[in-house]
């Protein structure tokens, strides 16, 4: 993977647009560009994980009124990327948690717990089916 290709397409694709790197993980790097994220694979083996990625999301959407990526394959071009909207929110650690007011702490402990619920008892044979 190649930051310095991958910038340059991005600049001739969104010439208008405002892009910065965004972060890295182990199977791929990410970039803003206005007010989507695009993930670039650092292997060929990751664009399947995508697709799995996709069709998990897809399904687990529907159960939870947490908001859910929305991602979507872009084959189109010299680089394969999947990009989504970014969605509202922010980082946070553990030392973030612990200076956090306590009821902010309280309601950010009962969503994650409501999403964790919604996730797990969504209905695994809707998923067989795609």
């Amino acid at each position: 993977m190649n930051f310095d290709s991958i910038l340059k397409f991005l600049l001739r694709k969104f010439p208008n647009s405002k892009i910065n790197f965004f972060g890295e993980g182990w199977t791929s790097a990410a970039f803003l560009v206005d007010n989507k994220i695009l993930r670039f694979p650092k292997t060929e083996t990751v664009t399947k994980s995508y697709e799995r990625e996709i069709k998990i999301l897809n399904l687990v959407r529907h159960f939870t009124d947490t908001p859910v990526p929305d991602p979507k394959m872009c084959f189109d071009c010299e680089f394969k990327y999947v990009e989504h909207l970014l969605l509202p929110g922010n980082h946070w650690d553990i030392s973030n948690f612990d200076s956090m007011q306590e009821n902010i702490q309280d309601a950010l402990v009962k969503d994650s717990a409501a999403f964790l619920f919604q996730v797990h008892s969504t209905n695994l044979n809707l998923a067989q089916k795609n």
